[in-house]
């Protein structure tokens, strides 16, 4: 994501991290706030990922397939 000096993008950085922190993450506003928007997204991520053990890089499989990511090949944004 060249445009924000990034060298991932927003999907490949969560893979990276892991589905695992986000969903701690949407787990810990969810309680905290109480607001549906965050127990919704915490419930997409569960359902989504976390049930089906695509949690990223670690894993082999999160928003891409690892080791050979969509987001490393050179036409990737054509």
């Amino acid at each position: 994501m060249k445009t924000v000096g990034a060298d991932l993008g927003p999907m490949a950085m969560a893979d990276l991290v892991g589905m695992n922190t986000a969903y701690n993450v949407t787990t810990s506003y969810a309680e905290l706030t109480g607001e549906q928007v965050w127990k919704d997204r915490r419930d997409f991520l569960r359902e989504n990922f976390i049930a089906k053990n695509e949690l990223g890089i670690s894993t082999g499989e999160g928003f891409y397939s690892y080791p050979n990511p969509g987001y490393q090949n050179a036409d990737f944004l054509k």
